[in-house]
């Protein structure tokens, strides 16, 4: 499984080799991508390789996302001074 993470995070995939992926790896590849994961094999492997020549990246988990837009929000309350505001946010929710 190790050689298949080094190889899905490449990019550089040859259609003879994602031919001998397994349809359990191929749709990995695509959920990861936000892509349809249905088909047959042979659309599965199209639909990588693709995903890898137009070099479609990695969509970001929700815990992803969560921590870049809390540490975005976290930026934009430290003063100059390096005070850091209320959030407010937090100050509407305590009433």
């Amino acid at each position: 499984m190790a050689l298949l993470q080094v190889k899905m995070s490449s990019e550089e995939l040859p259609y003879a080799e994602l031919q001998t992926w397994r349809i359990d790896a191929l749709k990995d590849y695509c959920r990861k991508r936000n892509l349809k994961v249905s088909g047959t094999k042979a659309e599965l492997v199209a639909r990588v390789f693709a995903a890898s020549e137009m070099r479609i990246a990695i969509e970001p988990t929700a815990e992803e996302r969560m921590a870049q837009t809390e540490g975005e929000r976290t930026k934009l309350l430290k003063m100059p001074d390096r005070t850091v505001l209320p959030d407010p946010l937090l100050l509407l929710r305590d009433g």
